[in-house]
């Protein structure tokens, strides 16, 4: 599923790609790769449980991958000026279970908007 996702998604079309339960290789944290996209994974070293990528066309320096210490939370912030800036996150919550969310919203009420 993911070499499909990511041969047919067209980087002229999306800039982001957030993806939840991405396939890893066995015996490593890393996903298949693509040349079009840099792929963002969790702060946590555990298997990752969500993955952004990035449009390979951006630049760089205009964002930067947030950490968070969980297998199912990965984000990043593109800072656009001092006082414009977006946050994305990608969460995998469990199903059965709200624990992700209460994690993103401690996160979100701990580390509220400065702009």
């Amino acid at each position: 599923v993911m070499n499909a996702l990511l041969n047919s998604v067209d980087p002229a079309d999306y800039d982001i790609i957030c993806i939840t339960e991405p396939y890893i290789y066995p015996k490593h944290r890393f996903t298949t790769a693509s040349p079009k996209w840099v792929a963002l994974y969790p702060g946590s070293t555990a298997r990752p449980r969500s993955l952004i990528l990035v449009n390979k066309n951006i630049k760089s320096d205009t964002y930067q991958q947030v950490h968070v210490d969980s297998r199912n939370i990965t984000s990043l912030i593109f800072t656009f000026s001092p006082s414009n800036s977006l946050q994305i996150y990608s969460i995998y919550n469990p199903p059965e279970s709200n624990s992700t969310l209460y994690e993103l919203v401690t996160r979100l009420q701990d580390n509220p908007p400065t702009h």
